[in-house]
């Protein structure tokens, strides 16, 4: 190839590029809509948005001001939304998907029950790490439907509390602050619903599932299938269905609930669920967890809320106020499970019973009452027991006998004057016991 025709090539190449640097690159806006009107007519905007179209898009920040309404026709995405006003409807869903991928916000503490309205569409916050609704928000708004789909394990966050109709936690973990209020704006209890999808978490720091901020008030079916963690007193719903896991922790309180008691229960337990109580302080209590549970079980003498699956971390132990059928395992972080007289945790047969802490801890110890986390009583203990305590474990109390496998993974077992009896098809597997 001629030089010439070489040098008009490269010229022509920086030319191109030089003219693709230069070129203006699309950004983020800032749009305010102007009258009422369609989310994706640019008219709506009145010019003040540069996204795409003349509408919000994904990137861009949308602003409705008070006395207008914006409606969607199409599926539609935003950055950050802002709300004004303290009365009537500012966005209006309906079957369609808002996706937000910054922060809801409103103008002041007092918006309308009809700030979002939606039918069978919702507002769904999507993306990372940040405050999904802003600060002065209020648990006003009734029956609109939010999904929450952050990325993987990703938090977001609500520092006030916050009502809605319809509640989805698909993936990513979402923590409300306030209260996390269930209102479908009928005036009566029992409406709209929980969702807590499998690979999502739902972390609640006040009251869960409550209609209104009156006591004794609350809203629809709560369906646990991944996490529910419940800081605060109170969990409510017309049912509580827990398939994946329920964690008590913070609160020493027993947990309230409406309008489930014992006599008329509103919890029931899947196979695999599994009830874990954390807390670095004092001693915890069960409450409305258990003693409103359905699937009543007995194992020998002992008439209990089957569970199938009890982690106990909570540095101070727990007092359960009523027996507890544990179905497969019961896993000890923390401190001992103690009981008062009168109640007591048995097993279903197979039941592995697991001490496994950095700490040292010591087993059958019994502060209050009689009863301790591992029954004398026959056919009522647990089949299997691990010891994985790089601490060790101190038997206290009496002696045991484990008609299964007794494992110990770390640490010792120092048995003292007591004895522990294998039974005649049982095993030891690990150290032996000191």
């Amino acid at each position: 190839m001629p030089s010439s025709t070489s040098a008009r090539l490269l010229l022509g190449v920086v030319l191109a590029l030089t003219g693709l640097a230069a070129a203006p690159r699309a950004h983020a806006a800032d749009c305010t809509a102007t009258v009422n009107g369609a989310w994706n007519a640019s008219a709506t905007w009145g010019g003040t948005c540069t996204g795409a179209g003349g509408f919000p898009g994904a990137a861009d920040n949308a602003t409705v001001p008070a006395t207008l309404t914006v409606t969607l026709f199409a599926d539609a995405a935003v950055n950050n939304l802002t709300l004004l006003g303290t009365a009537g409807n500012r966005l209006a869903i309906g079957a369609f998907v808002l996706e937000v991928n910054g922060t809801v916000s409103g103008q002041s503490l007092t918006i309308s029950t009809t700030h979002i309205t939606t039918t069978t569409g919702r507002l769904k916050f999507v993306g990372g790490n940040r405050a999904l609704f802003g600060t002065n928000w209020a648990a006003s708004t009734t029956n609109w439907r939010v999904e929450v789909a952050l990325n993987f394990n990703t938090p977001g966050t609500a520092s006030t509390a916050i009502k809605v109709g319809e509640l989805i936690v698909t993936s990513g973990t979402f923590d409300v602050a306030g209260d996390l209020r269930i209102d479908t704006g009928s005036g009566s209890n029992g409406g709209g619903s929980i969702t807590v999808a499998t690979d999502a978490a739902l972390i609640g720091r006040m009251r869960v599932g409550a209609r209104t901020g009156t006591a004794g008030s609350f809203g629809g079916p709560v369906l646990v299938n991944g996490t529910l963690e419940v800081r605060g007193a109170e969990l409510s719903g017309s049912t509580i269905t827990v398939n994946g896991k329920l964690v008590r922790s913070t609160s020493t309180t027993a947990l309230a609930t409406a309008p489930g008691t014992a006599a008329a229960p509103t919890f029931t337990y899947g196979s695999t669920a599994t009830l874990e109580y954390t807390f670095s302080g004092s001693r915890m209590l069960t409450g409305a967890e258990v003693n409103a549970a359905t699937g009543s079980t007995t194992v020998g003498t002992t008439t209990g809320e089957l569970i199938p699956n009890l982690l106990v971390s909570a540095a101070g132990g727990l007092n359960i106020q009523t027996s507890i059928i544990v179905g497969a395992s019961h896993t000890i972080s923390g401190n001992p499970v103690i009981t008062t007289t009168g109640q007591n945790v048995a097993y279903l047969a197979g039941a592995t019973l697991t001490y496994n802490a950095v700490t040292a801890q010591t087993a059958l110890a019994a502060p209050i009452g009689t009863n301790v986390e591992w029954t004398a009583a026959a056919g009522e203990g647990p089949t299997n027991v691990v010891f994985s305590n790089i601490s060790g474990v101190t038997m206290d109390g009496t002696g045991r006998s484990v008609p299964g496998v007794l494992t110990i993974q770390a640490g010792n077992l120092a048995l003292g004057a007591n004895q522990l009896a294998i039974g005649p098809s049982g095993s030891i597997v690990g150290a032996g016991p000191s």
